[in-house]
């Protein structure tokens, strides 16, 4: 299949920001910051998005849970109030973050499972 690697990337980072805070510590390394690293993965594999709708990857209903997680995200990081690592970890809004990232992956028929992140490769600053 074409444009695997692209469609992994974007499953396991759903997968990482469905997970809960806690785990998406212990899963990350020890010298990033959580939040940001939670949200670059995803917005890098957002960025792939149109490649995977161009060779036919999704349903309708897929893309529409996708971009509606990515729409709520922006939102969330509008709002001032929420961009501190307290909202991060149990704040309402990035609890909907999660559960939008959660129904994203049901809709391509994904297991809510830890995310693999093998294939990322971590560079301390």
């Amino acid at each position: 299949m074409e444009h695997i690697n692209e469609y992994k990337s974007l499953i396991e980072s759903l997968k990482l920001l469905a997970c809960s805070y806690d785990e998406q510590k212990l899963l990350l390394p020890n010298f990033v910051d959580v939040q940001d690293e939670v949200l670059n993965t995803f917005y890098e594999s957002f960025l792939l998005l149109p490649v995977l709708i161009e060779s036919n990857y999704m349903s309708m209903r897929a893309i529409a849970a996708i971009v509606r997680l990515n729409n709520w995200i922006t939102l969330t990081e509008q709002d001032g109030a929420s961009m501190n690592l307290i909202s991060f970890k149990e704040g309402s809004e990035w609890n909907k973050v999660r559960a939008l990232a959660k129904k994203a992956l049901d809709e391509l028929n994904e297991g809510l499972t830890l995310p693999d992140l093998s294939s990322i490769n971590w560079v301390p600053q």
